[in-house]
């Protein structure tokens, strides 16, 4: 049985996929900084309800009264 190779020659931009690896990264340093805003966004959401929760107990029934 005869062997025979076959050689495949790949040529590809290295400036295209250079320019497309550092648009990746960008995107994923956003995708981090809208998750962080995101978090700190429900944060301050939470300590507004809370907030809010205490002033009207407080003026309601004394709840949290000294």
């Amino acid at each position: 049985m005869s062997q025979s190779t076959l050689t495949i020659d790949i040529k590809y931009n290295t400036e295209a996929l250079n320019q497309l690896e550092s648009q990746l990264e960008h995107i994923a340093e956003l995708m981090d900084r809208i998750r962080g805003r995101r978090d700190n966004h429900l944060r301050q959401i939470v300590r507004e309800e809370i907030r809010q929760f205490v002033n009207h107990e407080i003026r309601q029934s004394g709840m949290f009264s000294r």
